[in-house]
């Protein structure tokens, strides 16, 4: 608030509805605050008194806002009875990677990532390896990336795995956000099955580079995301999740269908000029309103 109250800013834009957005309304009311989450909905699975005290920021931050904008119409509509303030979507954007560099795994040989932080119920992370474990009884050569916070050695998932017998799983664990998009770039398909997702970043970042994702049909934000450029299933079947991945690895010509899809979805809706227009235009009106 100090740094806002010395530089003096005409509009001020903060991004969650936590801290920055206490910091942000403290200096102007009408400032606008974008919704990347649902404090209620994240409770409800990960009952810990750091995401109770979340909940309450947000809903102090819901009372005093006036201008709200949203990730996904999923979250606006998640989070609209909580204020009466209109909620413009705006989605989260995306850098478009070069793509003549790209080298990705091949069908012959997969390498399916998932990437994950935090190993919590409503991540689903369990289903997910189950299907790969499935998937390898047809593509034996098949490797899972398993990246994040939720893939750390010597925790849930190794001994899952253990207890599991699912082989071939690489425990990449915390991974820098650049190294995360390399090993993205480099992989046949992205494997999402979080049971709630506000938008979903990893699954645009790797739609970005032609890779073709597996995710929830019912997962918040994500169909909405994905559109055509992956196969949505239903992520609580082990069958259905380890079907659509067989689907994309065993024919070459959907897989590309898919692939191509996957960049055209995200070269029309998320690159990172388009998006930044939407919010210049927002804050326009806002200072054209005062």
């Amino acid at each position: 608030v100090a740094q806002l109250r010395h530089y003096r800013p005409e509009v001020v834009h903060a991004h969650w509805t936590y801290e920055f957005a206490l910091a942000a309304l403290a200096y102007d009311p009408q400032a606008m605050v974008t919704v990347h989450d649902n404090a209620r909905i994240i409770f409800q699975y990960v009952r810990t008194l750091n995401r109770f005290f979340h909940l309450l920021l947000a809903r102090y931050v819901f009372r005093k806002g006036h201008h709200f904008t949203a990730v996904s119409p999923y979250t606006a509509a998640a989070v609209q009875p909580w204020t009466k303030a209109r909620l413009d979507v705006v989605p989260n954007p995306v850098v478009i990677p070069a793509h003549n560099t790209l080298v990705k795994a091949p069908l012959s040989q997969p390498i399916i990532s998932v990437v994950v932080n935090g190993w919590h119920d409503y991540k689903n992370s369990e289903k997910a390896l189950l299907a790969f474990k499935a998937v390898q009884q047809r593509h034996p050569a098949a490797v899972l990336w398993a990246i994040g916070t939720a893939f750390v050695r010597g925790e849930e998932a190794e001994a899952f795995c253990r207890d599991n017998d699912v082989q071939n799983v690489v425990l990449l664990g915390p991974t820098p956000h650049e190294e995360v998009l390399q090993k993205i770039a480099a992989s046949t398909l992205l494997l999402h099955t979080s049971l709630e997702e506000s938008f979903g970043m990893v699954v645009v970042e790797a739609m970005a580079y032609g890779v073709p994702v597996v995710a929830g049909q019912a997962s918040g934000a994500v169909p909405w995301v994905v559109a055509d450029g992956g196969l949505l299933v239903d992520v609580t079947s082990v069958a259905a999740i380890a079907d659509a991945l067989d689907r994309l690895l065993s024919d070459a010509a959907l897989y590309k269908q898919v692939s191509a899809r996957a960049l055209a979805v995200v070269a029309e809706r998320f690159p990172l000029p388009k998006v930044a227009g939407q919010y210049l235009a927002l804050l326009a009106q806002r200072l054209a309103q005062r």
